[in-house]
C-alpha cells in the first residue's frame, strides 16, 4: 500500500510570491483543513495537496510517458532497506501493482544513506552492534546486482560502471569516507569554519558522509554476521581521495574519454546543496550527513569533461555549476527533486536580529525551485484561493541527447507535476510542466563539453 502521507510544503525563501500573488490560505482555511499544516522555523506552514503515493504515480506515468531508455534513481530507493516492507513498496510502483517501468526500462541506482538504515529494524544500529546497517546495505545489494571493480569484488558492484551507446554512467558509493566524522562526538577532520563556501579549503574539507556509524564498527558487524570474513571482506567502500574507488572511477573517467563517450555521473551525497546537508560536520551550522566531502571528486569530474552530476540527498531541485579553475569548463551539478518524498526549502538560520533567512553555504548555485521559482496564487471564479503556477513540486529530471553533427546536445530539464485542483481541492488532474532552467550543453565528437 502507498503512503498517503501529505508532506510538508516549504514557501519559496528569497520572494515568497509573483507581484501581483494572493498569499497562501492561513491556518482554518479550507485547505489546512483539508491537507493539514505543520511548523517549519517557527512558522505555519501548509502540507502539499499531493499525497506521497499520488506523486509517485503521477511521475512514474511522466516518465513512461517520455519513453526512457534508462532510469537513473540516485540513492534513497527505499524508506530503510533493511525494513522488507518498504522494499516491497518500492517494487509496488516500479515492477508490481502501481507500475511496471523496471520490466522495460534499466534501472540505474545508486545507495542512499537510507540503504544503510533499518528503519524499525534497529535504524542504523549502535556502535556495539552496527548489524542493522550490513544488512541494510546487503539487502539492497542482492536486489541490485552489478559488476563493479573487479579489483575491489567485496563491494559486489555498489560503485559501478554502466554504457549505454554514447552514453556513460557512472555511479559512486558515496555513503562512507574516511577519517570518520561525528558531530555528536566532536570527532572532526577539517578545521572548523563558518560563513559560506569560499571559506572551503583542502584544510578544512569534510572527509565523511556518515556520522552515524564508523566504518570500524560496520566491518566488526560484518564479520560477526557473516563466518569466516574478516573487516576486508566488508562490502563497505570509503569515497577518499586515493582509496580504491577513487582510482577506479578515475580510471574509468579516463576510459570513457579516450572513448569519446558523454558521462554522466551519479552518487546521493549532494556535494554541492543549499539545503539541510549541504553543510560540513565542521561548521558552524553543521550537519552529521552532509556530502561536501564529495567535492574532493570534483577536480577529477572536471579534468575528464564530465557534463552532469546528479545527486539526491536533499532533494530540493537545485543546479549548481562547479568550475574550479575558472577556464569555462565544467559540470552541472544537480541535488534532484524527488519524485515522491518531502518538500524542504533551503536551510535557515536565525540572524542578528533572530529571524530565519536562508543560509546558502553553496555559492555554485546558479538555480532552485526553492529559491527561483515564487508562486502565484488567485482566487478562481468560484471564491476559492488556488495555486496558478510557482513554487515546491514533485518532479524528476528528464535528460534528452540528441545528435548534432559530429557531437551531440545534451538537454536536461526539471519537470514537475503541477496539481490541478477544483473548488473543493479535489484532484482534477496533474500538468507535466517544466521549471524555468533548462539546461542545454553541447558535445563534441570527444564526448566533452564545449566551453
Amino acid at each position: 500500500m502507498g503512503r498517503t502521507e501529505h508532506r510538508e510544503w516549504d514557501l519559496n525563501t528569497a520572494n515568497g510570491y509573483t507581484e501581483d500573488s494572493e498569499q497562501r490560505p492561513g491556518a482554518g482555511s479550507a485547505w489546512a483543513q483539508k491537507f493539514g499544516s505543520t511548523t517549519r522555523y517557527g512558522d505555519f506552514t501548509l502540507r502539499y495537496p499531493l499525497s506521497q503515493d499520488t506523486a509517485m504515480r503521477q511521475n512514474m506515468a511522466a516518465i513512461e510517458a517520455a519513453d526512457p531508455d534508462l532510469m537513473l534513481i540516485a540513492g534513497d530507493l527505499v524508506q530503510g532497506a533493511g525494513y522488507q516492507p518498504a522494499w516491497d513498496e518500492f517494487f509496488g510502483y516500479f515492477a508490481g501493482e502501481h507500475g511496471d517501468l523496471a520490466s522495460n526500462v534499466p534501472l540505474v541506482t545508486a545507495l542512499g544513506n537510507w540503504e544503510t538504515y533499518a528503519a524499525i529494524n534497529g535504524g542504523y544500529g549502535t556502535p556495539a552492534d552496527q548489524s542493522p546497517a550490513v544488512i541494510s546495505r546487503n539487502k539492497y545489494l542482492s536486489y541490485f546486482d552489478n559488476d563493479g571493480d573487479a579489483a575491489n569484488p567485496a563491494t559486489q558492484g555498489s560503485y559501478y560502471r554502466v554504457d549505454h551507446g554514447p552514453v556513460t554512467v557512472l555511479t559512486l558509493d558515496s555513503t562512507n569516507g574516511e577519517p570518520d566524522e561525528n558531530t555528536t562526538t566532536g570527532t572532526l577532520s577539517g578545521e572548523p569554519f563558518s560563513g559560506d563556501d569560499s571559506n572551503l579549503t583542502a584544510q578544512n574539507l569534510s572527509t565523511d558522509t556518515q556520522g552515524e556509524f564508523t566504518d570500524a564498527d560496520y566491518d566488526k558487524a560484518y564479520t560477526a554476521l557473516f563466518e569466516g570474513t574478516t573487516a576486508k571482506d566488508s562490502d563497505l567502500p570509503n569515497m577518499t581521495v586515493g582509496g580504491k574507488q577513487w582510482k577506479w572511477a578515475e580510471k574509468q573517467l579516463a576510459e570513457a574519454r579516450e572513448q569519446g563517450q558523454i558521462v554522466i555521473v551519479q552518487f546521493h551525497h549532494a556535494a554541492y546543496s543549499s539545503g539541510v546537508h549541504g553543510t560540513p560536520p565542521n561548521h558552524e551550522y553543521a550537519d552529521n550527513q552532509s556530502g561536501t566531502a564529495m567535492r574532493a571528486y570534483s577536480p577529477l569530474f572536471e579534468k575528464h569533461g564530465v557534463a552532469a552530476v546528479i545527486s539526491g540527498h536533499d532533494e530540493m531541485f537545485e543546479r549548481s555549476w562547479v568550475d574550479g579553475d575558472g577556464d569555462g569548463q565544467g559540470f552541472h551539478s544537480y541535488d534532484v527533486g524527488a519524485a515522491s518524498d518531502g518538500l524542504r526549502g533551503e536551510q535557515l538560520v536565525k540572524n542578528a536580529e533572530g529571524k530565519y533567512e536562508p543560509l546558502r553555504f553553496n555559492t555554485h548555485s546558479k538555480w532552485s525551485a526553492a529559491a527561483n521559482q515564487p508562486e502565484t496564487w488567485a482566487t478562481d471564479g468560484t471564491g476559492t484561493p488556488q495555486l496558478v503556477d510557482g513554487g515546491l513540486h514533485y518532479g524528476h529530471l528528464q535528460i534528452d541527447i540528441a545528435r548534432k553533427g559530429s557531437g551531440a546536445e545534451i538537454t536536461l530539464s526539471p519537470v514537475y507535476l503541477f496539481p490541478v485542483l477544483d473548488k473543493d481541492y479535489k484532484l482534477v488532474n496533474t500538468e507535466r510542466r517544466v521549471y524555468d532552467d533548462v539546461v542545454g550543453i553541447s558535445v563534441g565528437a570527444d564526448g566533452t563539453a564545449t566551453k
